[in-house]
């Protein structure tokens, strides 16, 4: 969740902080929340198509829906429920990087589109699996970024009042950019997201393209 300034405040962080966040718990936390949600993948053909590809037999489970086509598809708000969409055949009417562009323009999540290839069953299953795992960890970046930011966030009032005694609380209200030694939000998370990234790939067992086998295991 975004932290919201109070008062058009806005949130600044000190960029001494960076060396308090702790991604191996961050991690875990994220690991050990159960209300982690399926990815969601839409199937977009005919329905004959959909119940012989949504008993895949991927590695990561999903929550399948059907939609006939791309144009209802966009007009019904379907594509809201999923972050993958699976094209079983031509639409006719865009490019696969032209549906994805689309659906990415729409949504604030990570979105993939993946075209069948012709090929076997398995194949099929791997291309889903590959998709699944690259929004998983898109998602799970994302969720790990924003808890280190609000603990972060958290972090800084309770120093604040430490150090003064009062009941101010952060965010500072600075008028213009932040000062010197401060970050902004967005800058904090930024920072975060590239840390995150260099932990991810910091060692033999954390290497980038098992970063979501670490992330969820």
């Amino acid at each position: 969740m975004k932290t919201k300034p109070q008062n058009g405040a806005r949130s600044v962080f000190a960029k001494s902080s960076a060396d308090k966040m702790d991604f191996c718990d961050a991690i875990e936390r994220y690991r050990s929340n159960p209300a982690r949600a399926k990815t969601g993948i839409t199937f977009v053909g005919p329905e004959d198509e959909f119940e012989k590809l949504s008993n895949l037999p991927t590695n990561n489970p999903y929550r399948a829906r059907y939609c006939p086509s791309l144009p209802l598809l966009l007009r019904s708000g379907l594509y809201q429920e999923s972050n993958v969409f699976v094209l079983t055949g031509p639409t006719h009417v865009a490019e696969q990087t032209d549906v994805e562009r689309i659906l990415s323009a729409r949504s604030d999540k990570k979105i993939k589109v993946v075209a069948l290839r012709k090929a076997k069953p398995k194949d099929w299953a791997c291309d889903l699996d590959s998709a699944i795992e690259e929004v998983e960890l898109c998602a799970a970046k994302r969720s790990i970024t924003n808890d280190i930011l609000e603990r972060s966030l958290k972090l800084a009032v309770s120093e604040k009042k430490d150090e003064d005694g009062s009941q101010t609380k952060l965010p500072v209200d600075l008028l213009a950019k932040p000062a010197k030694g401060t970050l902004s939000e967005e800058e904090f998370k930024e920072l975060i997201a590239r840390k995150l990234n260099d932990h991810l790939d910091s060692s033999p067992e954390n290497i980038l393209s098992k970063a979501i086998d670490v992330i969820k295991r």
